[in-house]
């Protein structure tokens, strides 16, 4: 007998579901956050070496009884509250990689980052349990674990995380808090720990704190009238057939070392350089969001020019970091976030400076310079800086902020989320195993001997060779079925 359902329901995650809207009664859109990107910064490989025989996907559609997945499966109330393998369940916040009693799979991690929170020693089975699962427990009940069991969290930078449930009691990584993960990297293995029903993987992907659907970015819209689907943005290096992302890393590397500033107690610094008064904030996870949306721009963790206590002061000082951009790069963009307080409130000479040194601190780009927040900061909220460093391929460069507000009144500067990210590939292209490089504006679509580069998408075959839902490209069929038809029709 298969479960009916596996993980646990939306409000037993750490973060409310998505929000959408209905428009013209029959298409729905995300409402993204104030931070939010409608296109994704990251793009993840599978977070498995094979893909699970079967899935619970996310909820994208936000009524109560309701649920829409990504490939326009809908449902009726029972269903939505029971689940359907390869459809979803209503509220269901991530994706659910069920394995119907196997379990010790292993999990990667699906793209470069920072591990910046993990749990362990949660034992399997929190099932049953009174919803939400927390204690005192019954007595007799063999729930002892947190919702999430034994988990892994990642810091992709810009604002983007993922977090990976459920894993198997003392497999999460033993790497420790702040190290550098790299894409592939194994980081657990799959259980039932937590509010758990069975063996799976719960993938959880989030922008800035809101959940995201990474086989539909930016939401679905599906009109049942003509059964017509339609996903615009995914955040998957490739999606082969109807279901499964590919198991392959997005060339794309990030080439910062925690820019997460995320740190075990007492820290290691083996990346940063800190003279003078920057600081760092090292409280553990949960106790950063306890502090409230502006205090971190991702928790865990920032770093801060001021007093040392965190609040504004007179002080200097500097934060540094080499970094080598690969010989080669056709790109290479630098994200930060930073808020900005201060007493000083009348544009004059700039106190905070975000530059680009060589090895011998030789300033060779000014990228950005502060002089008070009365232009286009507001006081204490992040706001989010982006600039491109292509020039520098090939060169070990070293990414400076330094400040000195000794003789402006008292400041606070915070820097959290830095990103350096850098590919041989050009944004929105993708090589496929044809040879073929897609140019922007095409996609390298299909599976397996069938990848190539495609432009408009075209009615296909029996589906097989539909990039996801809605495009397809003409191929021969692999089956006796000679039958073409619209994908976005499925």
């Amino acid at each position: 007998m298969g479960y009916k359902r596996l993980g646990h329901r939306a409000q037993t995650h750490p973060i409310q579901s998505v929000g959408f809207v209905f428009v013209s009664f029959v298409f729905f859109v995300v409402i993204s956050s104030a931070f939010a990107q409608n296109t994704p910064a990251v793009r993840f490989r599978l977070p498995l070496d094979a893909d699970s025989p079967n899935h619970y996907f996310f909820d994208d559609d936000p009524e109560p009884n309701a649920c829409l997945s990504w490939n326009c499966k809908t449902s009726n109330d029972l269903d939505c509250v029971n689940g359907i393998e390869d459809h979803t369940y209503d509220g269901h916040p991530g994706t659910d990689f069920s394995f119907r009693g196997v379990k010790g799979a292993t999990v990667l991690a699906a793209a470069d980052g920072t591990l910046i929170e993990k749990e362990d020693g949660h034992p399997d089975g929190c099932h049953p349990c009174a919803d939400p699962c927390q204690p005192p427990y019954p007595p007799g009940n063999r729930c002892q674990a947190p919702g999430n069991g034994n988990f892994v969290r990642l810091d992709h930078g810009d604002g983007v995380t993922t977090v990976y449930l459920h894993l198997e009691a003392e497999s999460p990584t033993a790497q420790p808090i702040g190290s550098f993960i790299a894409c592939g990297e194994v980081i657990g293995t799959v259980g039932t720990s937590g509010n758990s029903s069975g063996p799976h993987l719960h993938f959880d992907v989030q922008d800035n704190y809101t959940h995201k659907d990474p086989y539909a970015w930016t939401g679905v819209a599906y009109d049942p009238q003509t059964a017509t689907c339609r996903i615009d943005q995914r955040a998957w290096v490739d999606q082969c057939g109807h279901n499964s992302p590919a198991a392959r890393c997005d060339p794309t590397r990030e080439l910062i070392r925690n820019g997460s500033f995320a740190f075990d107690n007492p820290p290691a610094e083996d990346s940063w350089r800190r003279i003078g008064d920057f600081h760092f904030d090292t409280r553990d996870y949960q106790a950063c969001k306890n502090q409230g949306p502006h205090y971190a721009k991702t928790c865990p963790g920032f770093a801060y020019l001021g007093n040392q206590n965190g609040s504004l002061g007179n002080v200097a000082g500097v934060l540094e970091q080499d970094v080598s951009i690969p010989p080669g790069s056709r790109w290479a963009t630098l994200v930060y976030w930073y808020s900005l307080e201060t007493e000083t409130q009348t544009s004059g000479s700039p106190f905070i400076w975000v530059q680009i040194k060589d090895e011998s601190s030789q300033v060779l780009q000014t990228l950005r310079a502060y002089a008070d927040t009365s232009s286009d900061v507001t006081a204490g909220e992040y706001k989010r800086e982006a600039f491109d460093l292509s020039s520098y391929a090939g060169q070990t460069v070293r990414l400076s902020f330094s400040g000195d507000t000794t003789q402006p009144l008292p400041t606070l500067f915070k820097v959290d989320s830095v990103s350096l990210k850098a590919g041989l590939e050009a944004p929105g292209t993708s090589e496929c195993n044809d040879g073929d490089l897609c140019t922007t504006g095409d996609k390298c679509v299909g599976c397996g001997d069938t990848q190539k580069c495609a432009g408009t998408p075209v009615a296909c075959n029996n589906g097989l060779f539909c990039d996801g839902i809605e495009t397809c490209v003409v191929a021969a069929p692999r089956t006796s079925r000679e039958a073409t038809f619209d994908c976005s029709a499925i």
